[in-house]
Protein backbone atom coordinates (compact mmCIF):
# COMPACT_ATOMS: atom_id res chain seq x y z
CA UNK A 1 0.00 0.00 0.00
CA UNK A 2 1.06 3.36 -0.77
CA UNK A 3 1.07 6.88 1.45
CA UNK A 4 -1.23 7.94 -1.20
CA UNK A 5 -3.58 5.43 -0.66
CA UNK A 6 -3.47 5.11 3.24
CA UNK A 7 -4.21 8.60 3.54
CA UNK A 8 -7.35 8.19 0.81
CA UNK A 9 -8.81 5.41 3.52
CA UNK A 10 -7.85 7.09 6.33
CA UNK A 11 -9.81 10.18 4.57
CA UNK A 12 -12.98 7.71 3.64
CA UNK A 13 -13.88 7.59 7.18
CA UNK A 14 -14.62 11.13 8.00
CA UNK A 15 -18.04 11.92 8.83
CA UNK A 16 -19.92 14.80 7.72
CA UNK A 17 -21.14 16.81 11.17
CA UNK A 18 -24.51 16.86 10.38
CA UNK A 19 -24.59 13.12 10.09
CA UNK A 20 -23.37 10.25 7.17
CA UNK A 21 -20.13 10.33 5.17
CA UNK A 22 -18.32 12.95 3.78
CA UNK A 23 -18.40 12.62 -0.02
CA UNK A 24 -14.98 11.54 -2.07
CA UNK A 25 -14.58 14.99 -2.60
CA UNK A 26 -14.79 16.84 0.21
CA UNK A 27 -12.85 13.78 2.05
CA UNK A 28 -9.96 14.10 -0.07
CA UNK A 29 -9.91 17.85 1.22
CA UNK A 30 -9.09 16.88 4.75
CA UNK A 31 -5.40 17.40 6.55
CA UNK A 32 -3.96 14.29 7.09
CA UNK A 33 -0.24 12.64 7.66
CA UNK A 34 0.77 9.38 7.13
CA UNK A 35 3.49 7.98 9.08
CA UNK A 36 5.23 4.31 7.96
CA UNK A 37 6.51 2.23 11.09
CA UNK A 38 6.04 -1.08 12.75
CA UNK A 39 3.38 -2.00 14.99
CA UNK A 40 5.74 -2.24 17.64
CA UNK A 41 6.79 1.16 16.93
CA UNK A 42 3.45 2.73 17.17
CA UNK A 43 2.57 0.58 20.20
CA UNK A 44 5.25 2.45 22.31
CA UNK A 45 4.55 5.97 20.79
CA UNK A 46 1.35 5.45 21.95
CA UNK A 47 2.43 3.81 25.33
CA UNK A 48 0.03 0.80 24.59
CA UNK A 49 0.90 -2.84 25.12
CA UNK A 50 2.03 -5.13 22.33
CA UNK A 51 -1.26 -6.69 20.36
CA UNK A 52 -0.02 -10.74 20.66
CA UNK A 53 -2.10 -10.86 17.47
CA UNK A 54 0.13 -9.21 15.19
CA UNK A 55 4.04 -9.73 14.69
CA UNK A 56 5.76 -6.61 16.89
CA UNK A 57 7.43 -6.22 13.07
CA UNK A 58 4.62 -5.88 10.82
CA UNK A 59 4.50 -2.90 8.93
CA UNK A 60 1.37 -0.41 9.50
CA UNK A 61 0.81 2.82 8.11
CA UNK A 62 -0.54 5.64 10.74
CA UNK A 63 -2.52 7.98 9.88
CA UNK A 64 -4.28 11.14 11.61
CA UNK A 65 -6.65 13.06 10.04
CA UNK A 66 -8.28 16.06 11.08
CA UNK A 67 -11.81 15.32 10.68
CA UNK A 68 -15.02 14.34 12.14
CA UNK A 69 -15.56 10.92 13.61
CA UNK A 70 -18.25 9.28 15.83
CA UNK A 71 -17.73 6.60 18.17
CA UNK A 72 -20.63 3.92 18.68
CA UNK A 73 -22.92 4.58 21.94
CA UNK A 74 -21.98 2.19 24.61
CA UNK A 75 -24.47 0.75 27.09
CA UNK A 76 -25.67 3.61 29.16
CA UNK A 77 -23.15 6.59 27.12
CA UNK A 78 -23.97 8.87 24.20
CA UNK A 79 -21.39 8.30 21.04
CA UNK A 80 -18.83 10.83 20.86
CA UNK A 81 -17.53 13.09 18.16
CA UNK A 82 -14.56 14.48 18.03
CA UNK A 83 -12.34 16.35 15.23
CA UNK A 84 -9.47 14.39 14.41
CA UNK A 85 -8.73 10.47 14.45
CA UNK A 86 -6.36 7.92 13.53
CA UNK A 87 -6.50 4.83 11.60
CA UNK A 88 -3.42 2.03 11.55
CA UNK A 89 -3.63 0.22 8.85
CA UNK A 90 -1.77 -2.90 7.41
CA UNK A 91 0.66 -1.83 4.79
CA UNK A 92 0.75 -5.21 3.12
CA UNK A 93 -3.20 -5.89 3.09
CA UNK A 94 -4.84 -2.62 3.63
CA UNK A 95 -6.85 -3.96 6.30
CA UNK A 96 -7.55 -1.68 8.76
CA UNK A 97 -6.21 -2.61 12.35
CA UNK A 98 -7.13 0.17 14.38
CA UNK A 99 -9.13 3.20 14.70
CA UNK A 100 -8.46 5.54 17.06
CA UNK A 101 -11.15 8.60 17.43
CA UNK A 102 -9.97 11.69 19.46
CA UNK A 103 -6.38 10.16 19.24
CA UNK A 104 -3.51 12.49 17.36
CA UNK A 105 -0.54 9.88 16.63
CA UNK A 106 1.08 11.66 14.24
CA UNK A 107 1.53 15.42 13.76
Amino acid sequence: MTQDAALAAARRHAENPAGGKLSPALASGLPAVAVKMTISQFDQLQHIGADNDIAPDRSVWVVTVHGSMTTDALPGRPPVTDNVYTDVIDAATGTLVIEAIGVEAVK
